[in-house]
């Protein structure tokens, strides 16, 4: 390569002034091009350490918190890093605003905040910021209470049939409602029957298999109760406890299908 291709003096392209084209003044390209003659950067050593202190931004930018050595990070910790990403502290999404950093869980950022009730919670900087989460839980409670009962837009007066077929009524305050305040409207017609709640191992049947056809005359009450041995002694036990259980109800059933005098037959004394 002729030494005269190489410029003697070189103008530094960022502040304008003349420089002998040297080590002493000039930096070296990190890697020389061939097709380039000048091994020399464009840019005099003191432009070019104020680009190199602007581009890595020695103090985070979050909390201006000077960084250490030549740390090429924007940020000086995780904390700062999360809450500038999110908005930083004061920061509002939907009823929650952030007050702190709160620590990962299970690799995931988090962040405290306090909800317009007055709640703090700690949740997930990405389901925050697309808006998955927009309160401490009470916007939900508000909108299942104002879609409660009647007020739900799909309100069929408390009457419906669910997908299997079967009719659900709405009796919240029944001790066989489900948790939605539903109760199974067979159920219900036979514990309004019996005069009183059904069992646990109790179920009831609809003799002409029509899952809506829910007349008295059309169900039966069964049992899954098992005796809980194989001796004849423990069996018998169980017999008779099982009689004495239901006397009164086998009575009020069998009336729906046979004349007054049937409720005069007699069934096996569980004290014999």
């Amino acid at each position: 390569m002729p030494e005269t291709s190489i410029p003697i003096d070189k103008q530094c392209r960022k502040c304008g002034k003349a420089f002998p084209n040297t080590a002493e003044h000039f930096y070296r390209r990190s890697s020389t091009n061939r097709s380039r003659t000048d091994p020399f950067r464009i840019t005099c050593k003191q432009c070019h350490g104020e680009e190199s202190v602007n581009s890595r931004k020695d103090c985070c930018i979050a909390c201006a918190t000077p960084l250490r050595g030549t740390q090429r990070a924007k940020y000086c910790s995780l904390r700062c890093k999360v809450l500038h990403g999110i908005g930083g502290i004061g920061a509002k999404y939907a009823r929650l605003t952030v007050i702190d950093y709160a620590e990962p869980l299970d690799g995931n950022s988090r962040v405290a905040c306090r909800c317009e009730c007055g709640n703090e919670s700690k949740v997930g900087i990405y389901p925050l910021r697309i808006g998955k989460i927009r309160s401490c839980g009470c916007l939900q409670k508000e909108v299942v209470s104002s879609r409660a009962g009647d007020k739900h837009p799909l309100w069929a007066g408390g009457r419906f049939a669910n997908t299997a077929g079967y009719i659900l009524v709405h009796r919240p305050s029944h001790p066989n409602a489900q948790a939605g305040g539903y109760i199974f409207e067979h159920v219900l017609v036979m514990s309004e029957f019996l005069g009183r709640p059904l069992r646990e191992e109790e179920n009831v049947h609809h003799r002409n298999g029509r899952k809506a056809d829910n007349a008295l005359n059309n169900l039966e009450l069964w049992s899954k109760h098992q005796p809980y041995g194989q001796r004849v002694e423990e069996v018998y036990e169980w017999a008779k406890a099982y009689v004495k259980q239901y006397d009164a109800d086998v009575k009020k059933l069998a009336a729906r299908y046979t004349p007054e005098s049937v409720l005069q037959m007699t069934l096996l004394d569980p004290e014999e």
